[in-house]
């Protein structure tokens, strides 16, 4: 990455004002914030930048996207240098607070790309690198499948478990006390007979119910990489900050998938 900054005022860009001494230091973490629909921003104590897209971000519509260095349209881009530090609100109103003080702003022009990489995981404890691989057949890989066995029962509840010592285990197991009944029409939280066993893990009780309801549930993660290209901004005494790149940085959203089988 490249920046070039042009110096008008003498003196490694102190202010000519007041005796305020005002250096662009542009030293931001990688983390981008996010606004509406949509400003992205990043702030690093009395330092800020922010850029307007031109997308609806409606319910992060546009952040939930899988996206190749795709460019996309900036309406505004200003670097701030503020008395203070301002709170994450800043740019999140349409008037800005008269606190903390603006000491100086540049606004200029440059080409935005961004890069959204999606990633799904059920959440359900289980490494599940064949993304493929479906053991229940129900057309839902086990990688975003909450209930890899579909017996009603959550992966991540029966991880690591073999209650009928059948050598296989009960988050894939559609019988988990191999009575024959299926652990979807037994029910989990009874124990007819007594015993300290649920019915479902009780090989001594046989009772068949209408299936329960089944639904699946997995988190999709969506992380954008940022990049401008040819930046250049300019403050009103004509001072220039310009990038040949400029990684602004990234940004994670997810979405919950829930739906019913």
């Amino acid at each position: 990455m490249k920046k070039l900054v042009v110096f008008t005022c003498l003196l490694l860009f102190f202010s000519c004002d007041d005796g305020n001494i005002n250096i662009p230091v542009f030293s931001f973490d990688s983390t981008v914030n996010t606004c509406g629909d949509l400003t992205l921003f990043k702030i690093n104590e009395n330092e800020a930048i922010a850029l307007e897209v031109d997308e609806d971000n409606t319910d992060n519509a546009f952040l939930n996207q899988e996206r190749v260095d795709e460019l996309v349209s900036v309406s505004m881009i200003s670097y701030r240098t503020f008395e203070s530090e301002p709170n994450t609100s800043y740019f999140c109103q349409s008037i800005p607070p008269a606190k903390p003080l603006l000491i100086d702003e540049w606004t200029g022009t440059g080409n935005l790309y961004i890069t959204t990489v999606l990633t799904q995981d059920d959440n359900d404890t289980v490494e599940e690198l064949d993304l493929l691989k479906d053991s229940d057949g129900d057309s839902i890989p086990d990688y975003i499948d909450s209930d890899d066995d579909n017996d009603g029962i959550p992966t991540k509840n029966e991880f690591d478990e073999d209650s009928d010592g059948d050598g296989i285990d009960d988050y894939l197991d559609d019988d988990d006390d191999n009575d024959g009944i299926p652990t979807l029409n037994e029910s989990i939280t009874s124990d007819i007979d007594g015993d300290g066993i649920k019915d479902y893990l009780d090989p001594d009780t046989k009772i068949f119910l209408p299936a329960r309801s089944l639904t699946n549930s997995y988190t999709q993660t969506f992380t954008s990489t940022f990049t401008i290209e040819l930046l250049k901004l300019e403050n009103a005494k004509g001072e220039t900050i310009q990038f040949d790149t400029y990684n602004f940085g990234t940004k994670t959203t997810t979405k919950s998938i829930v739906t019913e089988l």
